[in-house]
Formats: structure tokens, C-alpha cells, sequence
């Protein structure tokens, strides 16, 4: 596979998910997995507005430090961009300010389910898997039902697993250049943010070691 074939994949892949995700959220009450994107924007709002986080189970805190600073920079390009959580209790129509924060952190997290195939592509490309055979693999991972779930609902896992990812990456450049300690250290960073996602990802840790010799 050439350069520009690769290209035209990743674009055509990428945009696949972005219209996926963008059309099926206009279809979809925020509401509708409240347990998961109710918590996830109501916790985001609370950061955003000085508040602690209530929802702690994950604990979640990268995520939702993430999204209420993704609110901020929206809201300095857009005055009538309501996050603030006192401001939504006082709205005329909470529902509505709601599905608008449920709109763009849904296209936050297929911006996530993005990069999370890129990051798989970069490890299988050093593991020196053929470009073929990465492609095909992020193919049959984009049509699975947990890759749609993932895109259709807003949880933690997906940036737990996108910076364990990220984590994954630059531990195994580290035993690949072992003179470069810095990616020793990035990796350490990534995978600390990881864990501040989502407690579970611990269970991935093991697969670490398949990176030692």
C-alpha cells in the first residue's frame, strides 16, 4: 500500500466516523444513557465551574477536567455558550443547553475514537506489521459492536484506553531505543493519566510486559 492510498483510507475512515457519530447523536436524546453521558457532561459542568466532581466510581478525572476546559475555550469564541452549572439550573430550557453539551462532547469523543485507531496504526507499524495488514485491522475494529458503543456513548474507557495507548507507545520506542529516556517518562505520564481516567485500565497493565525482553 502506497502513501496515497494510506491517505485516502485514513480520510475516508476518519470521516466515516465523524458523520457516524455526528448524525446518530442528532438522533439521540442526551438523556438516553443518562447513568454515563448525563454524568459525564453534569461532572464536566462542575469542573468547569469550580466545583468538585461527584461521580468518583473511575474516578473519571482526566475526562472530566478535559471537557469542562474544552467548555471554556468554546465559551471564548461563543458568549451564548452556556456550561456553567449554576447557569444551566437558571436556563429557560435546560434540556436544551444540555443536548448542546452533549452534541459537542460527542464529537470530542469520536475525535477520541480517532486518534484511538491512529495510536493502534503507530504500534502495529512498530511492531513492523505491513500497512495491508494495519489497515485491515482498524477496519474490522471500526464495524465491531465495541468500537459503536464506544462511539455512541460517552464513557471513560475510551480516553483510559486512548492514553494507555499512548502510554503503550512510547514504552515500546523506549525498549526500541532504550538511549532515549524520554520516552520512558512520557510513558509513565500517559499511562498516570490513564489511571486517573479509569481505575480499570490496571487490568491492561500486564500487557506492559510483553514489551520486556
Amino acid at each position: 500500500m502506497n502513501q496515497k492510498n494510506k491517505n485516502l483510507f485514513f480520510f475516508v475512515l476518519f470521516s466515516y466516523v465523524l458523520c457516524l457519530s455526528y448524525f446518530q447523536s442528532l438522533s439521540q436524546h442526551w438523556s438516553a444513557y443518562y447513568d454515563m453521558d448525563g454524568w459525564v457532561i453534569y461532572n464536566s459542568s462542575l469542573i468547569a465551574s469550580g466545583y468538585d466532581q461527584e461521580f468518583r466510581d473511575q474516578p473519571a478525572f482526566t475526562l472530566f477536567t478535559g471537557y469542562a476546559l474544552i467548555f471554556k475555550i468554546i465559551s471564548l469564541f461563543n458568549g451564548n455558550f452556556v456550561f456553567k452549572i449554576e447557569d444551566i439550573i437558571t436556563s429557560d430550557n435546560s434540556d436544551l443547553v444540555f443536548g448542546n453539551l452533549f452534541i459537542v462532547v460527542r464529537f470530542v469523543n469520536s475525535l477520541l475514537m480517532i486518534f484511538t485507531l491512529l495510536l493502534i496504526y503507530k504500534i502495529l507499524k512498530i511492531f513492523n506489521i505491513s500497512k495491508l495488514h494495519s489497515c485491515l485491522a482498524l477496519l474490522i475494529l471500526s464495524f465491531s459492536p465495541t468500537f459503536y458503543q464506544n462511539l455512541f456513548q460517552i464513557r471513560t474507557e475510551i480516553l483510559s484506553v486512548l492514553t494507555f495507548l499512548i502510554s503503550f507507545y512510547f514504552l515500546a520506542n523506549f525498549f526500541k531505543k532504550k538511549e532515549n529516556l524520554s520516552n520512558l517518562l512520557l510513558a509513565g505520564m500517559f499511562f498516570t493519566f490513564s489511571m486517573l481516567t479509569s481505575i480499570k485500565i490496571i487490568f491492561l497493565f500486564s500487557l506492559l510486559f510483553i514489551l520486556i525482553p
